[in-house]
């Protein structure tokens, strides 16, 4: 009998680690409002998948093809998606008990509290007190993480004071890509396939810049919180916003590629010289970016995307591809070459756009997303050329 109550304290005790009092982002933004405001224009305001219509359907996809519940899916994505997510696995019995519309009620209360369904919020990223480095593709999100006291925040500034919480000072912002590469570094799929390697092609590219520069902003001088401590404002400090930019907030996909454009001998070329120290696109192996050419009535088009296939040589998502049959994604540094044959009957006039997308167009078939975010076109560059 004495086992079993230890095991029944056991669950609330550990679900009782983050104090109601940081468990959300709304709660900071009493000192944090400039913070909070930009984390919520991010993806990582929207990690969960009921806030990510792509992630939902992805999730839904496989769990279609495995012949699983999506929660079970959901828990082992959640190593990053949702890292302080309390249930770490689901038990085959509960996954065979699922087939048939029996949910455990903690797993269900588990993959939807309010921490976890607030994203890679504050107390994420903020209450992380060590981080053990590992190139391991399964080593990734919480299982890179040693988290600290649940009332101490952790920062950048040894000197950061705050009536709320404690505070402390941790290497990992102070050398940032350590605590971005917890999730970014790489990743793989059931059939141990690579399916996304920013951090690896950061390394490979030599780079000495860090991801915040371009995925936050540039340094601004101004304060972090707006209350008064022991009689005074806190300190103005130089500090990134929160963006964690993507193409959906930010100017980032226009200064991801320099772009340059001529014409000679019956050929449209165009230059992409990446400059980034990653591959673009990088991340979700689903990303595209679409090369048009304008000639007049004449639409002529290239696509630069990764493709996997599944066990039987169907297009798939990339955690279910037993292999990769396409990948023309631009390398750190590369200038990529495109051309196109200007057709006979061309006007006077080419127009090229550039645009990225955030779910290529087979990918987006499979998944029927509707939301319009994964329908626009988010543009790269637009040019004119005289013929």
């Amino acid at each position: 009998m004495r086992y079993f109550l230890i095991v029944l304290l056991a669950f609330p005790l550990f679900a009782a680690n983050i104090s109601k009092r940081y468990m959300v982002a709304n709660n900071c933004i009493g000192c944090h409002k400039w913070v909070v405001d930009k984390w919520k224009t991010s993806w990582h305001s929207r990690s969960h998948y009921s806030k990510d219509p792509l992630y939902k359907a992805t999730l839904q996809y496989m769990s279609k093809k495995l012949h699983r519940p999506l929660e079970a899916i959901e828990i082992k994505c959640a190593q990053c998606h949702n890292p302080r997510m309390d249930v770490k696995r689901m038990s085959e019995d509960e996954i065979i008990s699922r087939a048939v519309g029996i949910g455990d009620k903690k797993t269900d209360e588990a993959i939807n509290a309010a921490y976890v369904k607030d994203g890679i919020n504050c107390i994420v990223c903020h209450n992380i007190k060590e981080i053990k480095e590992s190139h391991d593709p399964d080593k990734r999100g919480y299982k890179s993480i040693v988290w600290g006291p649940n009332d101490t925040m952790v920062g950048p500034f040894a000197d950061a004071k705050s009536p709320y919480h404690k505070t402390m000072q941790a290497d990992h912002f102070l050398h940032p890509n350590k605590l971005c590469f917890v999730c970014h570094y790489n990743g793989r799929n059931k059939y141990h396939k690579l399916v996304y390697e920013t951090g690896m092609e950061y390394e490979h590219s030599g780079s000495t810049k860090q991801c915040v520069e371009c995925h936050m902003s540039e340094k601004r001088e101004r304060r972090l919180a707006n209350i008064v401590v022991n009689g005074s404002l806190p300190k103005i400090r130089a500090v990134r916003d929160h963006l964690f930019m993507g193409a959906r907030n930010g100017d980032i996909l226009q200064k991801a590629l320099d772009v340059k454009a001529s014409v000679s001998n019956g050929q449209l070329t165009i230059h992409l010289i990446n400059r980034t120290p990653h591959r673009v696109p990088t991340g979700f192996a689903g990303r595209m970016i679409v090369i048009e050419a304008h000639f007049g009535n004449t639409l002529k088009k290239k696509m630069i995307k990764t493709e996997y296939h599944d066990r039987k040589g169907r297009i798939t998502v990339p955690y279910l591809g037993k292999k990769k049959v396409f990948d023309n994604r631009i390398l750190p540094n590369e200038d990529r070459v495109v051309t196109f044959d200007i057709p006979s009957n061309h006007s006077q006039e080419i127009l090229i756009k550039i645009y990225y997308r955030l779910i290529n167009d087979d990918l987006e078939k499979k998944l029927k997303v509707k939301d319009p975010i994964f329908h626009k076109n988010y543009p790269i560059a637009n040019l004119k050329l005289k013929i």
